[in-house]
């Protein structure tokens, strides 16, 4: 039966769970693990790919402000008679075309293309966020599961202890045969809950090796036990906001739709342009010395019938739905961080008023252990005690693991990724230029 040192011992531990901060520790603790995930996990090779083509569509976009250059070559087949033909029958020409001015249209798609690689970065960014929630929510599995499997082998050695006990009185001729089958029912049922949570625990170590593409071992991870993480910002909604990858991206949505509009209002008006062209040859007269011409001109076009006017009216449009998107986002950002914040406290509450109830469960097991051997209480009524005591730890197993993961994710809404891990993870080119 439990001593009152061990009960000192538990209490201890939920306390220390309660008021410390997170350290790091050697081995694989939560932040490592975190770490691991959003580094290795393929899914984040994936969207760094899409980087990768879109870095390469934002130079195409620059190069748009430089001129164009196309080179011709051309003869020709023609009845002798055609007078318009009686020159050259090979004609070479040069041609290259500047844009001088088109009304913003150029540096939108330079800004579109930023816009897109900003978006695509972001993506990286909230994949990763997404593998770090998920590595908390598995490691609280996992948490849960080991608290829950010592509590459920103590819970054991104690019905095994008491089943034996039992045992005893039935051959003294004290107890009758049926209290040691009743004994022995619940040491099988004790230890189907025991067999369980091993299983949970193990499943739980291979969702979190899948995650951190490592091959983990359950020792891995007792070793370097996280803890719950108690500081957070003043400014928590502020920061959540800026923090996340969702806002962040449903902004570069607006800014994109923002710069779509510009440049399909610029293709409403006529682009100006410089136009220089080298001929060799002539198909009219033969021997004509090359020459060069330089021309500056207008050129626009209004699409099929007034197709132009209405995709300005779906720009517009585009915009004010992306608008109205990023103030839902916003919203729910909010709305989630304050579930957050009560939940902690919420869990912190139910854990301290439990922990303190649990000790006195487990006096009154001791209490009732000793009164069996005094022959002042019945098996039935210890081995009750000892069913209460291990469904507390179990509840307080829960809630540890529930309180741990809950606090960190409320971290990771406020300070990001860099408040999970060790370091904060590298993203070259993270936000393209803010402005509009």
């Amino acid at each position: 039966m439990s001593s009152k040192i061990g009960i000192c011992h538990r209490v201890s531990i939920v306390c220390w769970l309660l008021t410390t901060t997170m350290s790091v520790q050697a081995g694989q603790g939560l932040n490592q693990l975190i770490e691991l995930a959003i580094y290795q996990h393929p899914s984040v090779a994936a969207a760094r790919a899409n980087v990768a083509s879109t870095q390469a569509q934002v130079a195409t976009a620059r190069w748009q402000y430089y001129p164009t250059v196309s080179v011709s070559v051309e003869t020709t087949y023609h009845e002798k008679s055609d007078s318009q033909y009686g020159g050259d029958d090979l004609v070479a020409q040069l041609n290259l075309k500047q844009p001088l001015y088109s009304w913003g249209a150029l540096g939108a798609g330079v800004d579109m293309a930023e816009t897109q690689l900003a978006m695509d970065n972001t993506q990286v960014r909230e994949q990763q966020w997404q593998l770090a929630e998920n590595v908390m929510e598995s490691y609280g599995k996992w948490l849960s599961a080991y608290l829950r499997m010592r509590a459920w082998q103590k819970s054991l050695d104690d019905h095994e202890s008491l089943s034996k006990q039992v045992e005893k009185r039935v051959l003294q001729g004290v107890s009758a045969r049926i209290d040691l089958a009743l004994a022995e029912g619940r040491v099988a049922a004790t230890e189907a809950e025991y067999i369980a949570s091993k299983d949970a625990l193990y499943m739980a170590v291979q969702e979190l090796s899948q995650l951190t593409s490592q091959d983990l071992l359950n020792g891995d991870l007792v070793d370097a036990i996280s803890k719950p993480i108690s500081d957070v910002s003043q400014n928590a909604v502020i920061m959540a906001l800026t923090m996340s990858p969702k806002v962040k991206l449903a902004e570069a949505e607006v800014r994109l739709a923002r710069h779509q509009l510009t440049q399909q209002q610029a293709k409403l008006k006529p682009e100006i342009y410089l136009r220089a062209e080298h001929l060799i040859n002539d198909f009219n007269t033969a021997g004509t010395t090359p020459r060069s011409r330089i021309f500056v001109g207008m050129s626009g076009s209004t699409g099929a019938g007034l197709s132009m006017l209405s995709q300005q009216q779906t720009a517009e449009a585009t915009l004010k739905a992306k608008q109205a998107s990023l103030k839902a986002v916003q919203q729910s950002v909010e709305q989630r961080l304050d579930s957050l914040m009560i939940s902690v406290d919420s869990i912190q509450r139910r854990l301290q008023s439990l922990t303190s109830a649990m000790a006195t469960t487990e006096a009154v097991a001791d209490s009732y252990g000793r009164q069996f051997l005094a022959g002042r209480k019945s098996w039935q009524e210890v081995m009750n005690a000892a069913r209460e005591e291990v469904q507390m730890l179990v509840q307080v197993a829960d809630l540890q693991a529930a309180y741990l993961v809950t606090s960190w994710r409320r971290t990771l809404f406020v300070k990001g990724l860099a408040g999970v891990t060790a370091k904060e993870p590298d993203l070259t080119n993270d936000m393209a230029p803010q402005g509009d």
